[in-house]
Parts: C-alpha cells; structure tokens; sequence
C-alpha cells in the first residue's frame, strides 16, 4: 500500500474520486467541481494497493483543529484496512489539534473504525440526513 497527496493535476484520479462519490455517497456525492476545489485548496490522500487506487481522504486543516469532510473506500475493496490505513496515516502526521469527523448513527462499521482509532462521540446531530438519520459527531484530541 502506498499513501500519497493527491495531485490536482490527475485527471485519473479525479474521475476515480467523481465514480467513488456516487456509489460512496448516491445522496450527498460532491460532484467534479467541488472534489477539484477540494484537492487544490487543501491537501488530500488517496491509497493505492499495487498503483490502483482504493480509499481516499478529504481534511480540512486549520491551525486550531482538523475535520475530516470525506473518507472513502471503494466498495469492492472495503474490509481490507484501507479506510484504517489511510486515517492512520494522516492522524500520525496532523495530530497536533483535536480532529472532527461526523457519521450517520446507522455506519456501525464507519463508527468501529473510528473508535478504534481513538476518536470519541461528542455530539449528535438530531434528523440530519434527509433520511431522518442522526449524525454523531466525533472527536480525537491532538497531542499538544
């Protein structure tokens, strides 16, 4: 497995990331304008197993703390670790700040993978996806 900062520049890569979206995310899939705004104003990653990319992840950085936006694994590919890695990865390297992240109540497996990496439920919001689904939100403290 390799972890790299995604180059806005790839227009492979961009058009994995639009067709990861739409299956990771039917209802809220952020289309190819808003995944370019993303990866040219903030630094993002994206995994690859054997040069084929399989996960990906959005942060939004600031001096006094961290959100990850996205965090994604292709589905033919999940249950491999790859979600894991790629969190790990950028928890080691920007864990100076507390670090956000939401999740609907309903991702068990999102919500286990979370736990596990240290990160604690701080909230919830109450009906906020349009199915009615409450989000959590969840917290990692930095290390500062």
């Amino acid at each position: 497995m390799q972890i790299k900062k995604i180059d806005p520049d790839d227009l492979t890569i961009l058009l994995w990331l639009v067709e990861i979206e739409k299956i990771c995310f039917p209802d809220s899939a952020w289309n190819k304008e808003q995944i370019l705004s993303q990866i040219k104003t903030h630094e993002s990653f994206v995994l690859f197993d054997q040069e084929i990319p399989r996960s990906y992840l959005f942060p939004l950085v600031n001096p006094w703390e961290i959100e990850i936006l996205r965090v994604a694994t292709d589905p033919d590919y999940r249950n491999k670790s790859y979600a894991f890695s790629i969190l790990k990865y950028f928890i080691d390297n920007h864990n100076s700040c507390p670090c956000f992240l939401e999740v609907a109540q309903n991702n068990k497996n999102a919500i286990k993978l979370y736990e596990s990496l240290g990160f604690q439920l701080v909230d919830k919001r109450k009906g906020y996806y349009h199915d009615g689904i409450d989000a959590l939100i969840y917290c990692r403290k930095g290390m500062n």
